[in-house]
């Protein structure tokens, strides 16, 4: 049972002992009163002169004194019950504290179990995540293999920067990279003709990196960790193909919807040039 039944008994017990201690105190009451009349009965026989009076009185008497031993009587059986209540209210009680005690040592071996479980979860994730990574590598290692087999010509001007991240600093302030992509831009030493900002809200940047480069990609809310992995694979392999930029992205764009049934981020596409920007290639197929 369970501590709260013990302790609804135990409130039943402890009532019961106050209803019999009620009763008692009224039946000592009534032998009170019963022993007093019965001390007026007898003055009353011993004052008066008359033979049949004084037998009156004195049966009068003896009937009081009867009344007064069953009332004492009574009484101490309802002291009986009252303390035998009060003894199962105590029993109660304890059974109580017991089962509290044993619920409390049950509760903290089922919150041990939770952490050690919680942890194994966290264990399982981390080695999920490690094991993602790692197929990532293995995969982009795969590409890139593919890329240097493929019968491709990489200009030698051809200079791509990718940037993933967050959008906030570890203060949570804006995280902007204006200064710092336009800085390195000016000063690379190899023309950067494509930016891909693959991070959370970066669409207005990238429009912004189109005053150095002739495309740029964004995106114009936040993208999580899955799409921006899927999106970046697609968009890269179809420019490793030989699409032009424009048609890479709508691929990747695509190849996403497709493959996850929607595509967080909303990925925009900027051009320095959109006139030349629509036909922007960034590997040419070799030419026969």
């Amino acid at each position: 049972m369970s501590s709260d039944h013990h302790n609804r008994r135990a409130a039943a017990h402890h009532k019961e002992a106050q209803q019999e201690l009620s009763k008692r105190a009224g039946e000592e009451h009534k032998a009170a009163k019963a022993e007093e009349a019965a001390v007026k009965a007898e003055a009353a026989a011993q004052r008066t002169s008359s033979d049949s009076t004084r037998r009156s009185k004195l049966r009068e008497a003896e009937r009081k004194r009867g009344d007064c031993i069953k009332a004492r009587k009574r009484a101490a059986d309802h002291a009986k019950k009252g303390a035998a209540a009060t003894a199962k209210a105590q029993t109660e009680e304890r059974a109580a504290a017991g089962n509290l005690a044993s619920e409390s040592k049950t509760e903290q071996r089922r919150a041990k179990r939770e952490r050690e479980r919680e942890g194994q979860d966290r264990q399982r994730e981390g080695l999920a995540r490690d094991s993602q990574v790692g197929e990532l590598r293995r995969r982009t290692g795969e590409v890139e293999a593919a890329l240097r087999n493929a019968r491709l010509k990489a200009p030698r001007e051809v200079t791509i920067l990718f940037l993933a991240g967050t959008p906030r600093s570890a203060q949570g302030d804006d995280l902007r990279l204006d200064r710092e992509v336009a800085m390195l831009l000016q000063a690379a030493t190899r023309p950067v003709r494509l930016v891909v900002f693959n991070a959370c809200d970066s669409a207005e940047q990238a429009e912004r990196a189109c005053e150095f480069v002739g495309a740029a990609v964004g995106m114009d809310a936040a993208i999580n960790d899955d799409d921006a992995k899927a999106f970046a694979g697609a968009f890269y392999n179809s420019l490793g193909y030989a699409n032009s930029v424009h048609a890479a992205f709508q691929q990747a764009v695509a190849h996403v919807t497709a493959e996850h049934g929607r595509l967080s981020g909303e990925p925009r596409l900027h051009f320095a040039d959109e006139t030349y920007g629509n036909e922007m290639v960034i590997v040419a197929p070799v030419r026969e």
